[in-house]
């Protein structure tokens, strides 16, 4: 995928928004920390079990919201695929593994490199964190051995007093094996977690997760999924208007909002109709027999699909996609859903 040119980030709370806008984003390589998706920021700025899972360190209080900060991708930087945003279709086993949940997902989840092969640094970070898994599962796996539970061991007196119950030559190899265990571990994740910034030159807005930018937005993804035509320039009008009217957002002089949201807009569609068109995807399989997975092969993600009911589903919208009228405002977004309606059907024939 291209890099955007601009992109989103739904922060936790208002603490954090401020924080960004002072000091700078700040996040780790290859982590799904910004989008190009507006509609899914809105989500990550008002959505508490959303702000619950992100790694902001003030309080997330349950009548707080957070922001949406609007950033430029700076030219020695590149957004892309954010890890562990894959899967893997196995058509002998009848298994699609790997995140599926994050695949769906598509643009809405994108991570920040190095400007570069951002590719190739996602697959080394996605290597680093599985021998990072490895390594902690050895450690688990060797103090299981000693009746000690890895959950309880918060410090090396955590660890003496755990096996203080062994003669002193077991416990002090015990200690210096979790030790070198530590020191590996440490490394690793040094190594998994690079940090990575953007400057505050480059944050461009904060925007109030207002409930009229909410409605416009959830009326955006209604038109979406219902593969209307989006009036695009209505709609930059509407949000230009919303943001401009609300004195709480903040916007960096000289900023062309016009631009930047028009631009946004688009890939808010794209990053919609990936996700629209993934889920249909996931629901094939799940038609064909296939068992569809989330976090590798060991949570799976249960919903059933009716065959015939899928079949009938996909016919109708393909027969709306292929009128001579149907537009869905951006041409290439039009090749894609018919390139990818027509092979769905073909697999459920």
């Amino acid at each position: 995928m291209k890099s955007p040119e601009f992109i989103t980030h739904g922060t936790a709370s208002d603490k954090d928004a401020k924080k960004i806008i002072e000091e700078g984003f700040l996040a780790q390589e290859g982590r799904a920390t910004v989008s190009a998706d507006l509609i899914y920021a809105f989500s990550w700025a008002t959505q508490q079990e959303k702000r619950r899972g992100s790694k902001s360190e003030s309080e997330i209080n349950a009548d707080e919201t957070g922001r949406i900060i609007i950033l430029k991708t700076p030219e020695d930087r590149e957004v892309g695929r954010a890890t562990h945003t894959d899967v893997s279709v196995d058509d002998e086993t009848k298994e699609v593994t790997g995140y599926s949940l994050k695949y769906v997902s598509g643009r809405k989840q994108l991570g920040i490199y190095p400007a570069g092969d951002s590719l190739e640094k996602r697959d080394d970070i996605e290597t680093v964190k599985e021998d990072v898994a490895t390594a902690y599962q050895e450690l688990k796996t060797y103090l299981e051995d000693f009746g000690v539970d890895l959950g309880n061991i918060n410090s090396e007196d955590d660890l003496v007093a755990a096996t203080d119950h062994h003669d002193v030559a077991q416990q002090v190899e015990i200690i210096d094996t979790v030790a070198s265990y530590t020191d590996r571990l440490s490394a690793l994740r040094q190594e998994a977690e690079v940090p990575i910034d953007i400057p505050r030159e480059d944050i461009l807005m904060s925007i109030v997760p207002s409930l009229e930018l909410g409605e416009k937005l959830e009326r955006l993804k209604r038109e979406i999924y219902a593969l209307e035509t989006i009036d695009l320039d209505a709609y930059v009008s509407e949000l230009v208007a919303t943001i401009e009217a609300d004195d709480e957002n903040s916007v960096v002089a000289g900023t062309d909002i016009e631009n930047v949201v028009r631009t946004l807009l688009i890939a808010t569609l794209e990053a919609e109709v990936m996700a629209m068109v993934r889920s249909l995807a996931m629901d094939v399989k799940r038609a064909q027999g296939y068992a569809v997975f989330n976090r590798g092969n060991e949570d799976l993600v249960e919903k059933h699909v009716d065959r015939k009911a899928l079949k009938s589903k996909l016919e109708s919208v393909k027969r709306k996609a292929e009128s001579d009228d149907f537009d869905i405002g951006v041409e290439n977004l039009n090749r894609y859903i018919r390139m990818n309606l027509k092979r769905m059907l073909d697999e459920l024939q």
